[in-house]
Parts: structure tokens; sequence; C-alpha cells
């Protein structure tokens, strides 16, 4: 019982379903946001133009709107990763609250006849120990978006860097 409420329920609602379905919601409401943003931006673009007014800040809004839209393509790479890093352990967790009597009966059937079986299915061992591997690997992948699609990121981590550099000389 307490494998079934705490382990299976509350850890993987609170760390794993509940996490991936708020990024997912907040992720398609900015993207929607923004791209709200963008068509009343161009709209207003095509307007003033129509009035034949000098448009001053029209390279700058253009600059704050690509960084806009290169910041909800990150945080998309962030969200697909870590659906993708995430849904084997979902996967397994929802396979164990299925067969856990199933288990129990297993295990009692070998105790019963001194057999060193475990009750678990070998893909599920291999699974589980891959969905580990995963888990570590959206760590670091999220880095590496990061990296790649920020310039703030790429900014804030070479500034840092170069202070920690000067601080050890």
């Amino acid at each position: 019982n307490y494998v079934l409420w705490y382990n299976l329920v509350c850890n993987g609602l609170i760390s794993e379903i509940v996490p991936m379905f708020l990024m997912c919601f907040l992720n398609v409401s900015i993207y929607t946001r923004v791209k709200g943003v963008v068509a009343s931006e161009r709209k207003m673009s095509k307007q003033l133009s129509q009035l034949s007014q000098p448009l001053d800040t029209s390279s700058q809004k253009n600059t704050s709107t690509s960084e806009d839209i290169r910041q909800v393509v990150v945080l998309f790479g962030v969200v697909i990763a870590f659906c993708i890093c995430h849904t084997l352990r979902i996967v397994l967790n929802v396979h164990e609250l299925f067969t856990l009597d199933e288990l129990g009966n297993t295990l009692d059937e070998a105790s019963k006849t001194n057999s060193r079986c475990d009750g678990v299915q070998f893909w599920t061992v291999v699974a589980n120990d891959l969905s580990e591997l995963l888990l570590q690997v959206n760590s670091t992948v999220n880095f590496f978006i990061l990296c790649y699609g920020s310039n703030n990121f790429r900014e804030a981590l070479k500034s840092h860097l170069l202070k920690s550099r000067n601080h050890r000389s």
C-alpha cells in the first residue's frame, strides 16, 4: 500500500506528470501570446508603412521579435527534451501501478517454493536503467539547448567563466 500511494501516485504526480502538463500548457500559452504579438506588430507595421511614415524603430522591433521567437523555440526545446526523457519513467510507473498485485502474487509463490524469483520482468529492469540514464541526459541536454539557442545565456556563461578565470589569476 505504501509503494502504491507514495512511490507511484504521489511521487509520479508531483515529479513527473504535473510538471510535464504544466510545462506543456505554459509553453503553448507563451507560444500563443508571442504569435499574437508578432501578428499585431506586423499589422501595425503594415499600417504605418501605408501611411508612409518613417519607421525608426522597425529594426529594433524586428530584433526584439526575433529574440522572443528564439526564446520560445528554446523553451519548446527544453520541454520536448523533458517529455522525451521522462516518458519512459512515467510508463514504468504506470506499468508498476497496474502490475503491483501480480508482483505480490509472484513474490508469494516464490517464497512458498523457495525460488529466487524477484518477480520483476527483465524488460522493466533494462527500461529502469535506461530511464535513469535519460533523466541524467535531460539535465545535460538542457544546458546545450540553452547554449545553442539563447544569446543571453551564452553571454552570462561567458561572463561567469571569464570572471572565475580572472579570480584564479
